[in-house]
């Protein structure tokens, strides 16, 4: 059950969309891969989110970059007025 958990945890972002509904039920997979993601450096849990936000990582910092003008441009125009 931990090796298996390990290399599903090595390959999630493509792997465990196909095998999701079946590793759930058969392994208790929820609660063993909580256990691992607690176990990983903050290092290691960016690696292992970073595909899976990497397709909408421009807009995320669009957006970013908006919100931050914008309030920006709010907290210019409370100081001057």
């Amino acid at each position: 059950k931990e090796d298996v958990t390990n290399h599903i945890v090595e390959i999630f972002p493509d792997s465990l969309r196909q095998i999701e509904s079946y590793a759930t039920v058969a392994m208790d997979l929820e609660v063993t891969l909580r256990e691992k993601m607690k176990l990983l450096s903050s290092e290691q849990f960016e690696n292992l989110l970073h595909p899976i936000f990497e397709e909408d990582e421009w807009k995320l910092v669009v957006m970013g970059g908006v919100l931050g003008a914008v309030i920006g441009f709010v907290q210019a125009f409370l100081i001057n007025h």
